[in-house]
């Protein structure tokens, strides 16, 4: 789970999309890490670093994670109106309280990359991301 815009149809192929990604690694010298990283800087320069917090970002096979906050807007309530604007990403401590603890957080918003995202959809999230700003 993660990021994403909903779309029922991705349903239940996240092992076959990590298969596919896998073969294609492996067979064909495709490196997907790199799309992860364009959509990932794509998302990164649309949002200046004075109101977004970054923890860490990580990239595996078939999927890129980023947590994140947003100055001045509780994770929770992120992804509460992110969800009414048909974007889903995590919220919360995500079983990682020493993390939060150290980070000095009680919780995180968390977006991931996958193959299937596009570069659309990295400015879909980013306008959800502005919208929600302006409400607060």
């Amino acid at each position: 789970g993660g990021f994403g815009i909903k779309n029922d149809s991705l349903i239940g192929y996240s092992s076959y999309i990590q298969w596919v990604v896998t073969i294609f690694m492996v067979l064909f010298g495709v490196n997907f890490n790199a799309y992860y990283f364009l959509l990932f800087r794509q998302f990164k320069k649309a949002l200046s670093m004075e109101e977004v917090r970054y923890y860490f970002l990580i990239i595996f096979t078939a999927v890129a994670v980023i947590a994140f906050n947003i100055q001045g807007i509780h994770h929770l309530d992120l992804g509460t109106l992110l969800d009414r604007l048909g974007i889903a990403i995590r919220t919360g401590h995500h079983c990682a309280q020493p993390l939060m603890e150290r980070c000095g957080v009680e919780g995180m918003a968390r977006a991931s990359f996958a193959l299937y995202n596009t570069r659309e959809e990295v400015d879909a999230f980013v306008a959800g991301l502005r919208r929600v700003q302006q409400m607060f």
